[in-house]
Parts: C-alpha cells; sequence; structure tokens
C-alpha cells in the first residue's frame, strides 16, 4: 500500500492545527495511522474526526493508503426520500427551501415521480447548465451556481444536491483531494515512494442516502470535465475510479475550543487557528 505523509508546518506560540483524520471508507483503506505525539482527537460529529496538533513543532501524520474504485449497481439502489425538513440543509451552501432552485427542479423534473430518474436528469441537466471554473479554496455556495453558471467542484456539488433536495433525496457533501496523476506520481508509483500534499489536488462532490444507509457518489464537476476534452480523468453516474483521498463528509462546521467558537465551510485544508486562553 503506498505510504502518505501529511506535514504540518512550525507556527507560533498557542496555536493549533485542526485536520480531519482519514478513515477507510467506500473510497479508500487506511491502515497503520501515526498521528504526534501530544496531539489531540475530536469527535466533531458522527461522520468527522478532528486532528488537534499544537503548532510550535512540526508535525506528521502518517499512514499506508489504499484508493478503491467505485460501481454502483444502479438498478439495484433504492434511495433515501424523506419529507422531515430537519433531514434537508437550509444555509448559504446548500438550501433546498429557496423559491427559485424549486422552481427549476420542478421545470427539470417535468412531472416525473421515480426519485432514480430524477437523479438521472438533474444529473445531465446540471452539467448542460454549468460550466467548470473560477476554483477556491473554500466552498462555493449553491447560488453561485445557479446564477453564475461557471463554478468548481464544490459549486457544482452545492448546485446538484439542493436541486435533489428539493424533491426529498438526502444527501451530503464529500471532501478531500484527487490524487494527482502526472509524471512525477506515476515515478512515485513505481518506485513506492511517499505521498505528501503536493500529490494532491482540492476537490468536493456530493452523495446520496440510501433506504438502507450506505451512500451513492456522484461527481459531476470531473463527469464535465472529462467530457468537455480539459481532463482525461474518468467519472460516470456513481462511477468512480480509484483516485480520491476523502477526509471529511458535510459542510458549514461548527467546533468549541478553548471557549471559542470556530467555523468552516468545509474541513479540507489544516486550519490554523490561534487560542487565547491555552
Amino acid at each position: 500500500m503506498p505510504k502518505f505523509s501529511l506535514d504540518f508546518v512550525q507556527s507560533g506560540v498557542n496555536q493549533y492545527w485542526f485536520f480531519p483524520i482519514p478513515q477507510s471508507n467506500i473510497y479508500q483503506k487506511i491502515e497503520n495511522l501515526s498521528i504526534p505525539q501530544l496531539a489531540q482527537i475530536s469527535e466533531l460529529d458522527q461522520d468527522n474526526q478532528l486532528l488537534i496538533v499544537k503548532a510550535d513543532r512540526r508535525a506528521s501524520m502518517r499512514f499506508l493508503y489504499q484508493a478503491q474504485a467505485i460501481k454502483i449497481d444502479w438498478a439495484n439502489v433504492k434511495l433515501k426520500k424523506s419529507q422531515k425538513a430537519g433531514d434537508f440543509y437550509r444555509d448559504q451552501y446548500v438550501n433546498a427551501f429557496d423559491p427559485k432552485m424549486q422552481e427549476l427542479a420542478t421545470k427539470w423534473q417535468n412531472q416525473e415521480k421515480d426519485p432514480k430518474k430524477i437523479c438521472e436528469i438533474f444529473y445531465e441537466k446540471t452539467l448542460e447548465y454549468l460550466s467548470y471554473g473560477r476554483a477556491i479554496k473554500g466552498l462555493h455556495p449553491y447560488s453561485q451556481a445557479f446564477q453564475e453558471r461557471v463554478t468548481d467542484c464544490g459549486g457544482f456539488a452545492t448546485f446538484l444536491l439542493t436541486l435533489l433536495e428539493t424533491q426529498g433525496i438526502v444527501g451530503r457533501l464529500a471532501v478531500g483531494y484527487l490524487l494527482k496523476n502526472n509524471y512525477q506520481q506515476k515515478i512515485k508509483n513505481i518506485l513506492n515512494l511517499t505521498y505528501h500534499w503536493s500529490d494532491l489536488t482540492m476537490h468536493a462532490w456530493l452523495e446520496l442516502q440510501t433506504a438502507g444507509g450506505s451512500w451513492i457518489p456522484l461527481d459531476p464537476a470531473v463527469d464535465w470535465r472529462y467530457r468537455h476534452g480539459q481532463s482525461q480523468r474518468f467519472a460516470a453516474f456513481a462511477n468512480l475510479p480509484a483516485d480520491r483521498l476523502l477526509i471529511s463528509y458535510g459542510h458549514n462546521h461548527q467546533l468549541t475550543y478553548f471557549d471559542q467558537e470556530h467555523y468552516w465551510p468545509i474541513l479540507q485544508h489544516p486550519q490554523l487557528i490561534k487560542v487565547k486562553n491555552a
């Protein structure tokens, strides 16, 4: 299995690095996880664990990693549908209650009732409606994608997730990185060298929940770029190659630490925080 070493640089006094801990899931196997001495682990929510590292010295998180391809038998999938408002997002990034998004969803739905067919329709319509561009380090809200129609992977995900949730289909964001597939990466694979931050590029996509509680990944941004000749990286509906490191789920995260409130649109890059009362 390839080796990863994610390094946190030394910084000032009373500062801490916050970073999600990668875990085994449908995208990857994680083994031999090693965290820095004196580091803390915080259960942010049921889906995410945070590594908290004091930044007064250099530190690294190391693990063995094996990416896994995903190909879902869509014909046998039964999606979770809900009428409970609490099952859906209502914030600046994903909002199933936005009247303009509900209007667009009704237009695209065109009286279709089958939730799986609605997913297929909305997925293809999203690839027609949006174009890829304007990549940012944070998260584009669905409204940016809706209004400007040029957005990055996060905008593709928040836009499509908002549309699907207007139809009672439950979903969430998946956040992490794509493994670069350049010449240097191929040499590292051959020589079994350790991967670092430089071997990764930021990425986000979405997942839909099944009636049985499992999750189905959709990656419209990679699919769009592949179809338009902007990338040789392949992705299709519920069909992803072994090419990513997932580190967190969801968005709009909140954490109380040393009586201070901290907020992040997504948990992706290491966050350096100065703590007053440490």
